[in-house]
């Protein structure tokens, strides 16, 4: 699990080996996203279904152009949340063109550190502390 900070963003993320992305970004708000090298068209819906030691469950997501790439935000921050506690490994099934499915998995371990800093990063660049301002 790797973990980036700037002045404007915070980002953890982890890669498989077949190099798709799961990860947290934080600007304003924070979002999960998973990369599984599939395009998508931006704005549009997609469904997916998620597995892990906590259970099975389907969830919707939004393509999103980010950075270089498309990625589907997850609709459901929380669930990768939970699941970077644990440490456990993160499966997603997306729905291909053709009928059959595509598979991505992520081990979750190291996640419930990298996802830490990266939302403390955030909420420090947010405070705004005791200083007066104008509004």
């Amino acid at each position: 699990m790797v973990d980036l900070s700037s002045s404007t963003y915070s980002e953890a993320y982890t890669t498989n080996d077949s190099n798709s992305v799961l990860g947290i970004y934080c600007m304003d708000k924070c979002m999960a996203y998973v990369d599984p090298n599939i395009s998508c068209d931006v704005s549009s819906k997609y469904s997916l279904f998620v597995n892990s030691s906590m259970g099975a469950v389907a969830m919707d997501t939004t393509c999103v152009h980010l950075k270089d790439r498309q990625i589907r935000v997850l609709d459901k921050l929380d669930l990768i949340l939970e699941q970077s506690k644990s440490g456990d490994r993160i499966g997603f099934a997306f729905a291909l063109k053709d009928g059959s499915f595509k598979v991505v998995r992520f081990s979750m371990n190291g996640s419930g550190t990298a996802i830490r800093r990266a939302l403390n990063h955030i909420i420090e660049k947010n405070r705004t502390g005791t200083r007066d301002r104008v509004l």
